[in-house]
This record gives C-alpha cells, structure tokens and sequence, in this order.
C-alpha cells in the first residue's frame, strides 16, 4: 500500500497510484495492524476504491477486503478503439465478449452497437448481482450493495 502510493518507480509502470495517499494515522504499522485484524479476510485482497467511487486514499472509512474474482470484475475496464468496453467489430456486425471468471466468453454478433453493448452490460451485470450473492456473508455489507445496485454503462 505505502509502496503502491510512494514509490516512483512503481509509478512508472502503474501511474494510476500516483495520485494515491495513504492516510497519515497507517504510517504507523501497529495503527494499520489493528485495522487490519479486525477486517482481514484470508486470500481476499485490499481495496481503496469500491466503497468510494474514484477515491484515491486508502483509509478505514474506505478500504475492505475483497475476493480477487470481484476486485477484477470490478476494474476499470480498457477501453480499446471507439466502441464501448465488451463492444467490437468484426466485418460489418458488432461482437460482445464478456469475461466470466477469468475466461472471455464470445456473446454473439450483432447489427448495431447498442444491441452488443445491451448483451454485454445484462451479462456483466448478473455476473456481478452473482459474485455478490456467493460472497454476502464474507463481504463487507457496504460492498454487497454497491454490487447487487451495480449498474454498467455504455460511456464508461
């Protein structure tokens, strides 16, 4: 975390830390410790910004833990081109492909962009109401709705 927030030569490969701060009460480790006790939850990771959208300070009132398969559901998405993320075109229709666990899933072929990116968002969407429902008892209940509320959109 201190690592991900100060170092520059991590900031090199991973910019968007840059702008990350950790709050001044974790610099001390056993204040960062007792926090860390209460709230950790074996093989879920760190972070910073699911309970606050685009927040950029790693704090007791914005962290939890969460499973890796929801952290990387949950990352901002690349968005590749001019057409909008799970969008593509291939010859003359627009293909979706969604990534369920780790695999991309091929969703079909479409005529306009809306309709591929309605496919996308629908999948994408129940994957996320799923994953909140397998983990409501581990996750944070903040968490829980965000994700059962979580809706995709087309300009993102």
């Amino acid at each position: 975390m201190l690592q991900r927030c100060y170092d520059p030569k991590l900031h090199l490969r991973h910019p968007t830390y840059k702008e990350c701060n950790v709050i001044e009460e974790w610099h001390n480790f056993q204040n960062f410790a007792s926090w860390f006790e209460k709230n950790y939850i074996d093989g879920y990771q760190i972070d910073k910004d699911l309970l606050v959208e685009g927040n950029k300070i790693y704090s007791p009132e914005t962290c939890c833990f969460v499973p890796k398969e929801i952290n990387l559901i949950l990352g901002k998405p690349i968005k590749k081109g001019k057409y909008p993320v799970g969008v593509s075109k291939f010859r003359n229709k627009f293909v979706t492909h969604v990534h369920i666990k780790n695999k991309q899933h091929h969703m079909g072929m479409f005529d306009t962009i809306e309709d591929a990116f309605l496919v996308y968002k629908i999948i994408k969407e129940r994957n996320i109401k799923h994953l909140a429902e397998t983990y409501k008892h581990t996750i944070n209940e903040s968490l829980y709705k965000i994700l059962i509320n979580y809706s995709v959109n087309i300009n993102t």
